[in-house]
């Protein structure tokens, strides 16, 4: 509904298999155990030069080490498999290294397939 509202024109279910991917990374590896009370990933989608879409998904846990094994699909496929539909992944560190933030770049193509 977000994406249809942003009037994204790309691949919507790839864009939803994406969003999804990010946010099952956030929950199994960037989320402490014990979770702290109130604890929340942050979820953004905008829309972005040439009509692509940027989806960011922020978690606790301020590291990635293995961040190019992952998408290299050395750790996991999740992150491969977008990167072969035409996302583009990035990260950054918030706040003294206490969370991150995990982006991924879709073109407007509606070509790409997950």
């Amino acid at each position: 509904m977000h994406l249809t509202a942003l009037r994204y024109q790309g691949n919507v279910r790839v864009a939803v298999e994406v969003l999804n991917v990010l946010v099952d990374n956030a929950l199994r590896h960037g989320t402490p155990m014990p979770a702290p009370d109130g604890a929340r990933i942050g979820i953004r989608l905008a829309l972005i030069s040439c009509g692509g879409l940027a989806i960011e998904v922020r978690d606790l846990v301020g590291a990635f080490p293995q961040f190019d094994a992952a998408v290299r699909g050395e750790f996991g496929r999740g992150l491969w498999a977008a990167g072969r539909a035409g996302a583009q992944f990035s990260w950054c560190l918030h706040d003294g290294a206490d969370s991150k933030t995990v982006r991924a770049e879709l073109p407007a193509s509606r070509n790409t397939d997950v």
